[in-house]
């Protein structure tokens, strides 16, 4: 609804690369503020210069919400120090997060194995905590694709709850890849690339 109802009723001549623009240069950030039904969600836009004032207090992490478990823990000590991780290196990151959590807990004798984390629970975890406003990505790509027709897990629907009506892709050259003037670096998990 953002990108085809809200925006274009604002800016003349509204198109995705525009906002594409903003959030790489770092200019304009998006939050989510909780999930919605299917793999939809709420989403603000902030100007970085304001958004210490603009932006809601991330949702609390307690017992009985869905953005809480050591995969969830991890990936919150991962990102802790700052900075931005593809997530091809976040996922080893958080196996080793993980591990050593294990240990530790192994050591007191109240757990089970976690085993080994695939990159599309990391990447389902991360959305949880997008939705709980802990964690944001430098790029639209993964909240559209994520929004789009891709392959649903097990209860978890597809798709929006707002069904919007498709536009043709431009630059399409004659061997059928799309021209793009933007990084379109496309990772193996729908729903997972940038930063």
């Amino acid at each position: 609804a953002l990108e085809a109802l809200v925006l274009p009723s604002r800016v003349a001549d509204y198109r995705p690369a525009m906002l594409d623009e903003l959030t790489a240069a770092g200019e304009v950030l998006w939050a989510g503020h909780g999930s919605l039904a299917a793999r939809d969600g709420l989403v603000s836009l902030h100007p970085t210069a304001t958004a210490d004032l603009t932006l809601a207090a991330a949702a609390e992490l307690s017992p009985g919400t869905e953005a809480v478990g050591r995969l969830h823990t991890a990936l919150l000590d991962a990102l802790e120090g700052g900075g931005a991780y593809f997530l091809t290196a976040l996922v080893p990151r958080v196996r080793e997060l993980l591990d050593a959590s294990e240990a530790t807990v192994q050591d007191e004798g109240t757990t089970t194995p976690v085993g080994l984390t695939s990159q599309a629970d990391v990447v389902e975890a991360l959305w949880d905590l997008v939705w709980a406003g802990h964690v944001t990505n430098d790029s639209l790509a993964p909240l559209r694709g994520r929004l789009g027709s891709g392959p649903s897990r097990p209860g978890r629907a597809s798709g929006t709850t707002h069904r919007a009506r498709r536009s043709v892709p431009r630059g399409r050259s004659l061997s059928g890849l799309a021209l793009r003037p933007q990084r379109t670096a496309q990772l193996a998990e729908p729903g997972a690339g940038g930063r």
